[in-house]
C-alpha cells in the first residue's frame, strides 16, 4: 500500500511534466512532438488507472484486516468467564449498547484508522516530493513561502476548529440508543399490536431520531465555519500566493528573460501543477484533521469496550469473616449457611441450609423478585457467592447441571443442532446413533418432526424462533434436556404453555431417568409432584417443607 501511495505521486509528477511538455509543443505548432506526447500519455494513464484501484483495493483489504483482527479479540473476551452476560447485566458499570459496540463501531473504527493511513501517507510523501520539486523551479523560497503560509492558516484552523472526537462519541450514542429502540419494538412487537401502542411507540421512536437529527444538524454548523476557513486558507489564498510566486521569476529574475511565450506557458503549468499538488496535500492533511478526531471517537468507544471486557468490575458485595463464600466439590449438594446477595447488595435470602438427595424433585415457591432464579445464578456463576459454602459436583459440566428458562430461548442451526445444543456436530461420535436418540428424546416430549405441512429430518435448517410455536419451544427444551440427561435440571417457568397431562409425563420422565429437579412455579398444583419445597418469604428467610409428608398426609 506504501509503495502503491509513492509510485502514484510519481506519477502525478510525469502526468505534470507531461502537460507543461505538452503545453509548450502546442504553442510551438510542433505537432509531431504533441502526437508523441498524446499517444504516450494515453498509454501511461492505464497503469496509473490500475495504481488507484489498488490503492483503494489496498485500503478495503487494510480495514478488513483490522477488524478481523479486533473482532477475533472482542469475541475471545466477549465470550470467556460469561462476559457476554456480567458485561451487559451484572454491576453499574454496564455496557451500553454491546451489540452496537461489536458490531458496528469496530467496522467503522477500522475503516476509518485504514483511510487515516492511506489519507496520511499520501499527502505526507506528496508534501515532500512536490517541496523538492518546487525548490528545483523556484529556489528555497518558493517552499519556504508555502510552509509559513500554511503554519499561519494551522494556527486559524486550530482556532475554529470544533472536537470532532466529542461529536463522534456523541453521535455513536445517540445512534445505539435510535437502534435500541427498534430493537425493543421488533421484540415486543406481539404485545404492542395487541394492546393497540402504535401511538406511544411511534412518539418513542421519532425521539430517538429528533435527538440524532438535532444532534447532526448541530454537528454541521459546528463545522460549517470551520470548512469556509480551511478552504479559503488552505486552497484559495495558498493559491495567490503560489501565483505570486510564479511570476516574480518571470518578471524580475534574468534566468527567464529570453523565454517565449511557449517556454513560459510551460513553466507555469509545470509550477502551478506542483504548487496545486503541494497545497492539496497540506489541504488533505488539515481534512485529516477531521478524520483523526473522528477516529479519535471511535477509538475510546472500542478501546472502552476491550477494557471493561478485560478488566471486568469488581463487585463491592457483603462478606461475613466467619462464613466466606467457598465451593467444594462433592456428589451431593448442599448449601451451607448460604446468602444470596444481588450484584448492587440487596440481600434476598440469608443462611440457606438444605441438602439435595439424588433422584428428588425440588419446588421452589415464593413472590416474585425474592430470588428464585438467582440461587442458581450463584450456582452456575453468573453473580458472585458471597457468603456460606456450596457443595455440589463439577458445576461446569453439562453433564451435571441444566437450566431451562421461561424465556423461549430457540438456538440457531439445523434441527439436530437445537436439540443437542450447545454440543455442535463435530462433537459426536457417531451422528447415526446420536439422531436415533434425539427421535426417541422427541417422542418423550410429543414433539413431531413437522412444521405445517412440511416433513423435518435432523439436517433441516429454519429459523426456529418463528416457525415453532411456544408450546413446541418449550416441549423442544424439553427434548434438550432428556438428551443431554444431566445430574440436576432446574426448571424456571419452563412449562406455561405446555398442556398439564404433557407436563406430568415430562415430569416423570424427569424422575425414571433419575434427574434431581428443581421446579421455579407459582403452579401450587404441581406440588404433588415434588418431594421438597423451598419457599422464600421475601424479607430474607426461607422454609425447607418435605412434602413427601404433606402429600401422603393429604
Amino acid at each position: 500500500m506504501t509503495l502503491t501511495l509513492v509510485m502514484r505521486t510519481w506519477a502525478s509528477l510525469l502526468t505534470s511534466k507531461m502537460l507543461g511538455s505538452f503545453l509548450q509543443n502546442f504553442c510551438s505548432r510542433k505537432w509531431p512532438e504533441v502526437t508523441r506526447i498524446i499517444i504516450f500519455f494515453t498509454a501511461i494513464t492505464i497503469p496509473i488507472s490500475g495504481l488507484n484501484a489498488l490503492l483503494k483495493f489496498f485500503t478495503s483489504a487494510l480495514s478488513t484486516q483490522i477488524r478481523e483482527r479486533i473482532t477475533k479479540k472482542v469475541h475471545e473476551l466477549y465470550m470467556k468467564d460469561m462476559n457476554y452476560y456480567r458485561s451487559n447485566k451484572v454491576g453499574e458499570q454496564k455496557l451500553n449498547h454491546a451489540d452496537q459496540l461489536i458490531a458496528e463501531d469496530i467496522a467503522k473504527f477500522s475503516s476509518q484508522l485504514s483511510s487515516v493511513y492511506s489519507n496520511l501517507l499520501k499527502p505526507l510523501v506528496d508534501f515532500v516530493i512536490f517541496s523538492y520539486q518546487m525548490k528545483k523551479s523556484l529556489g528555497n523560497k518558493g517552499p519556504l513561502t508555502m510552509y509559513f503560509w500554511f503554519a499561519f492558516a494551522a494556527w486559524i484552523s486550530s482556532i475554529v476548529m470544533p472536537a470532532y472526537w466529542r461529536l463522534q462519541i456523541k453521535s455513536q450514542e445517540l445512534e445505539g440508543t435510535f437502534r435500541a429502540r427498534h430493537k425493543r419494538l421488533i421484540e415486543s412487537s406481539e404485545m404492542i399490536a395487541f394492546n393497540g401502542g402504535e401511538t406511544p411507540e411511534k412518539k418513542i421512536i421519532d425521539d430517538a431520531y429528533r435527538s440524532i437529527s438535532s444532534y447532526s444538524a448541530y454537528s454541521n454548523w459546528k463545522q460549517l465555519f470551520s470548512n469556509i476557513s480551511m478552504g479559503y486558507l488552505n486552497k484559495y489564498a495558498a493559491s495567490s500566493v503560489g501565483m505570486t510566486l510564479v511570476c516574480l521569476p518571470i518578471f524580475l529574475s534574468k534566468k527567464y528573460a529570453d523565454y517565449d511565450a511557449s517556454q513560459i506557458a510551460s513553466f507555469y503549468v509545470q509550477c502551478t501543477r506542483i504548487m496545486g499538488g503541494q497545497a492539496e496535500a497540506v489541504l488533505a492533511l488539515f481534512d485529516l484533521q477531521k478524520e483523526i478526531g473522528q477516529l479519535a471517537g471511535l477509538t475510546i468507544r472500542v478501546w472502552e469496550l476491550i477494557y471493561r471486557l478485560a478488566h471486568p468490575e469488581v463487585l463491592n458485595l457483603p462478606s461475613e469473616e466467619d462464613n466466606p463464600p467457598l465451593f467444594i466439590e462433592s456428589n451431593t449438594l448442599t448449601f451451607k449457611n448460604v446468602s444470596i446477595y444481588k450484584p448492587d447488595g440487596t440481600l434476598l435470602v440469608k443462611h440457606l441450609n438444605f441438602s439435595v438427595p439424588k433422584g428428588t424433585r425440588v419446588m421452589i415457591t415464593g413472590e416474585n423478585g425474592c430470588g428464585k432464579s438467582s440461587l442458581f445464578r450463584v450456582l452456575r456463576g453468573l453473580w458472585p457467592l458471597c457468603v456460606g459454602t456450596i457443595c455440589s459436583p463439577d458445576r461446569q459440566s453439562l453433564k451435571t447441571f441444566y437450566f431451562l428458562s421461561q424465556a423461549n430461548f430457540v438456538p440457531i442451526g439445523s434441527l439436530r443442532d437445537i436439540l443437542i445444543y450447545p454440543k455442535v456436530k463435530s462433537d459426536l461420535e457417531d451422528v447415526e446413533q446420536t439422531d436415533e436418540e434425539l427421535r426417541e428424546v422427541l417422542r418423550w416430549s410429543q414433539v413431531e418432526m413437522k412444521v405445517g405441512e412440511t416433513t423435518l429430518d435432523f439436517d433441516t435448517v429454519m429459523d426456529w424462533a418463528a416457525v415453532l410455536s411456544p408450546g413446541v419451544k418449550q416441549r423442544m427444551a424439553f427434548a434438550r434436556l432428556l438428551y443431554h440427561r444431566p445430574l440436576y435440571a432446574v426448571l424456571d417457568e419452563c412449562t406455561n404453555n405446555i398442556a398439564p397431562e404433557v407436563e406430568i409425563r415430562l415430569y416423570n420422565k424427569c424422575r425414571e431417568l433419575e434427574i434431581t429437579v428443581f421446579s421455579i412455579s407459582h403452579k401450587m398444583e404441581l406440588k404433588k409432584f415434588h418431594d421438597f419445597e423451598l419457599n422464600y418469604d421475601g424479607k430474607g428467610g426461607f422454609s425447607w417443607i418435605d412434602l413427601q409428608i404433606n402429600n401422603h398426609s393429604t
